[in-house]
């Protein structure tokens, strides 16, 4: 079989200004339909941006996705869907939401 990487859909220009409200909802909105939630940047979800923040950096935006994907590799689930049980440190399979993106990513023990 021939590994398949992919789930890279918020891929897009080098950078884009925030200069409006209208920019800010584009992004996020396009961002939900073309990536997975556990795969996607805090930056890229709904209220993470805001007008006149610096310019969205795709490139960022790229090497977290790959990232969670090697996590996901390395771990069997991304890093949104992962929780290391504090006294056994196994690792548990949790569901994804935008809060548990929003958290720090798991530290294995």
């Amino acid at each position: 079989t021939t590994p398949l990487l992919m789930d890279f859909g918020s891929v897009g220009p080098l950078s884009r200004p925030l200069q409006s409200r209208q920019d800010v909802l584009e992004i996020a909105e396009i961002a939900s339909q073309h990536t997975t939630i556990s795969y996607r940047p805090p930056e890229l979800f709904a209220g993470e941006l805001r007008v006149g923040d610096m310019d969205l950096d795709y490139t960022k935006v790229d090497v977290w996705s790959c990232g969670c994907v090697l996590f996901a590799i390395l771990f069997g689930a991304s890093p949104s869907e992962s929780e290391f049980h504090r006294k056994t440190g196994r690792l548990q399979i949790v569901d994804c939401t935008q809060l548990k993106v929003l958290q720090n990513i798991p530290q294995p023990p």
